[in-house]
């Protein structure tokens, strides 16, 4: 897939009720998404690609270049049992809460697994839960991707100030805006 939207809202022109709906993305098939936006600001997700195939033309499985909202995670991996040929880079997961057994958040389930994943991904969890990404050597960092709303389809822009595209500081926020303040 590539350059699409799905998201938990109903068609306007068809009859799905997702409201008792379960997200779960890859398990053991080949999946493929580029620029992609997962939008389902209401809804858990259990995991995101458990043990991802190959295509048969010999394809990896991957994510590039995709935005992942999420209501909560109710996994204590983001990702279980990656194939080496899976790449997953430059991704943004954002989830409002965490709803998993362990007290952290795992990237993998498995050192191993982390050979497959690409660079340029940032996991965050809006309710300050701890998110483990010490074996991924720097190709997932946890950090507020400041998105202007996750919970709209238009919203998932960064801000200017984002840290994923070189924002401002909060500190030098305030220079930038200090121009644009109206004082009544």
């Amino acid at each position: 897939f590539t350059d699409c939207t799905f998201t938990s809202k109903a068609s306007e022109v068809g009859y799905a009720d997702t409201s008792s709906a379960t997200v779960l993305l890859g398990s053991r098939n080949f999946l493929g998404f580029n620029r992609c936006l997962f939008l389902f600001p209401d809804k858990a997700i259990s995991y995101i690609l458990w043990d991802p195939q190959s295509h048969s033309t010999g394809i990896g499985s991957f994510i590039k270049s995709c935005t992942f909202v999420f209501g909560s995670i109710n996994t204590d991996y983001l990702f279980q049992t990656l194939r080496p040929n899976t790449e997953v880079k430059d991704n943004i997961f954002y989830f409002n809460q965490s709803n998993h057994s362990s007290a952290t958040l795992r990237i993998t389930s498995e050192t191993t697994s982390m050979s497959g994943l690409g660079e340029n991904n940032c996991v965050y969890i809006s309710d300050g839960s701890s998110i483990d990404s010490t074996n991924s050597d720097g190709r997932f960092i946890s950090v507020n991707p400041q998105l202007i709303s996750p919970s709209t389809r238009n919203g998932c822009q960064l801000r200017p100030s984002s840290p994923l595209i070189g924002g401002l500081s909060e500190e030098h926020t305030s220079e930038l805006q200090s121009p644009y303040h109206i004082s009544y």
